[in-house]
């Protein structure tokens, strides 16, 4: 009679091969992470305040418009990098920063709203593009360059639409802002 017994096979299976390793495609951390989406959201125009100040020293072209507006960056930098949720947080400073330099309402709301589609289009476009973080490819600094002169023409061109309905500043000077305006921007202080 036989026994059956539990041998141990002498040739032991091999262990799986690691995953293949995943393109890094730039995401946003959860909302869930950190401090509330609130807090980050009123974090905004205080920091763009801050920074406000450092591009109304600058500016040269209706007192309003700047070669350097570090405001931009911020709002950019928060939606890159904490999500687009926070795209309050961009509209709530720029009105902010707006009502204290006294703009009519409709300027306000204009470069307020160019201001935030900007920054959003600017976080926005390269995730769609699945620039890498790291930009280690041409492609990567070509798709983050494409955002940056799109969401910058956003808010150059709705910026000089808010002066000239308001009727801010003479029109050759309001119509020579738009290129210092989109290059400011696009500067990022």
């Amino acid at each position: 009679m036989t026994s059956l017994t539990n041998q141990a096979s002498p040739v032991e299976p091999s262990p799986a091969p690691p995953p293949e390793p995943k393109a890094a495609v730039v995401q946003a951390p959860s909302v869930a992470r950190g401090h509330s989406l609130a807090l980050r959201i009123l974090l905004l125009p205080a920091a763009s305040a801050i920074a406000q100040d450092a591009g109304l020293r600058l500016s040269f072209i209706n007192g309003q418009v700047s070669p350097i507006w570090p405001s931009s960056g911020i709002a950019v930098a928060a939606l890159f990098g904490f999500g687009l949720e926070l795209w309050p947080g961009v509209a709530l400073a720029s009105v902010t920063i707006l009502a204290s330099q006294h703009l009519p309402l409709l300027t306000v709301l204009l470069i307020a709203a160019g201001a935030t589609l900007e920054a959003a289009g600017i976080a926005w476009l390269p995730r769609r593009l699945l620039v890498h973080p790291a930009l280690d490819r041409v492609r990567d600094v070509l798709g983050l360059m494409v955002a940056t002169v799109t969401g910058t023409a956003f808010s150059a061109t709705l910026g000089v639409l808010g002066f000239r309905a308001a009727g801010i500043g003479r029109p050759e000077l309001t119509l020579r802002a738009g290129p210092h305006w989109w290059v400011g921007n696009g500067m990022r202080g």
